[in-house]
């Protein structure tokens, strides 16, 4: 069960990477990072999954996007999960884990400095080389994001006309 509605990272991701993205999220939770990953934060039964999305990404200070071929070609990981963390302006920190050479770049992440876990200009990128590049992504500018994320909140509250005291 989540300890709260809120946390540091959502991360989005194909079920065939599952191995890697439990490493990742393993890793991150020993740096004291508060996960929001569907397999814990969506409830057994739920009838509202997607809306069970929305609301861990409206709650969590960076997007983290596990990027192969699979993924991109998943409409459900780039319209819906992507799409909607480029909507909510969140802080994306994207992770090539396999090449996918002339798949389209989805648009809002191009301009990014991905970080690799498979060999790329001419550097290995081992898993000990370049996790430590997320921690570091994700808490640059750690008090803005957080305050953006507050004011999406209290914007989304206005919209959905909640009364705030």
């Amino acid at each position: 069960m989540p300890t709260s509605e809120f946390s540091d990272v959502f991360v989005s991701y194909r079920r065939l990477d599952v191995e890697f993205v439990k490493q990742i999220v393993e890793d991150l939770q020993k740096e004291g990072k508060e996960i929001w990953i569907d397999w814990e934060d969506i409830p057994p039964g739920s009838v509202g999954f997607a809306d069970d999305i929305k609301r861990g990404l409206e709650g969590a200070d960076a997007f983290i996007c596990i990027l192969t071929p699979d993924y991109l070609e998943s409409t459900y990981c780039v319209d819906l999960e992507l799409g909607y963390a480029i909507q909510l302006n969140k802080k994306i920190i994207p992770l090539v884990l396999k090449k996918f050479d002339g798949y389209d770049i989805p648009s809002g992440i191009g301009h990014i400095n991905w970080i690799y876990f498979t060999p790329h200009a001419g550097q290995e990128n081992t898993f000990e080389e370049s996790f430590p590049k997320i921690i570091q992504a994700m808490d640059v500018n750690l008090e803005h994001v957080r305050s953006h994320k507050s004011y999406i909140l209290r914007a989304i509250d206005w919209d959905n006309h909640v009364i705030f005291v």
